[in-house]
């Protein structure tokens, strides 16, 4: 059985934190929120899963993964953000389909929140 977990993000506190109540809120037909103890903040699902260090995967985590490219042994990094896909009502890295099997278990090294500086490509004179 999965377990079924929460997160939000304090954006004036500067911190994640676990959840222990949700509810949701409707302002009109379309527009569904989330409300955490009255105030509302950006929820992250906890996605069944955990990395290679045994920490809980949440969506917004950046991870780095390796990977193998079709039949070459080369090893390839891959540094990815966890995501959900309204469409096919799954979650997936990037561009990469969850539970792709040729994937080495990848590990958490931050989120969306906290971390945003690994999301920016690093320039080519800063790698020297």
């Amino acid at each position: 059985m999965r377990e079924i977990k929460f997160r939000a993000w304090d954006a004036i506190g500067r911190n994640m934190f676990q959840i222990n109540s949700l509810r949701t809120e409707y302002s009109n037909e379309s527009d569904l929120r989330f409300a955490v103890d009255g105030v509302r903040f950006p929820i992250m699902q906890y996605i069944g899963l955990k990395d290679k260090n045994g920490k809980e995967i949440y969506e917004g985590d950046i991870w780095i993964g390796k990977y193998y490219c079709g039949n070459n042994p080369q090893e390839l990094k891959a540094i990815c953000v966890m995501k959900w896909d309204d469409a096919h009502a799954q979650f997936y890295w990037e561009d990469i389909i969850f539970g792709m099997p040729d994937f080495i278990k990848p590990e958490v090294v931050g989120n969306i929140y906290e971390n945003p500086e690994l999301l920016k490509p690093v320039s080519k004179e800063a790698e020297r």
